[in-house]
This record gives structure tokens, sequence and C-alpha cells, in this order.
């Protein structure tokens, strides 16, 4: 039996600094896994692979983004 692949896009909001997402890449990927792992595997999902594709610095003060969920 193969087992099938299938890219799932799941968003999630992590508090940190950009610097440190970029000179920390995989310390972040690892807290990042293990923050979902338990509602992942309750989904019956497990990640295989983490990539960043957006980073939105919303600001000291809190909520600048365009993202409409945090409107």
């Amino acid at each position: 039996m193969a087992s099938q692949r299938t890219p799932v896009r799941v968003r999630a909001a992590v508090d940190y600094r950009v610097g440190d997402l970029v000179r920390d890449r995989d310390r972040v990927a690892g807290q990042v896994r293990t923050s979902s792992t338990c509602e992942m595997g309750g989904l019956g999902l497990v990640t295989l692979s983490l990539r960043l594709r957006e980073i939105d610095d919303l600001g000291e003060m809190g909520i600048s983004g365009s993202d409409p969920l945090l409107s």
C-alpha cells in the first residue's frame, strides 16, 4: 500500500521576532511542530515538512497587518 502525500496549508500565528526566524530557523520549526502535534495528530495528520511563506510584522503596538482575522 503506497502512502500519499497531500500538501495541506495550515496557518498559525507565532510570536517570534523576525531576527529569530532568520537566525534560528530549526528551533522555530521544531517549536511550531511540537505545538501543533497534538491537534494535527487528532486529525490523523503528521507534519512532514514546514515552510515559512510569509512573515508579517505587526509592530510593537499590535495589529497593523492585513489579516482580516486580526482586525
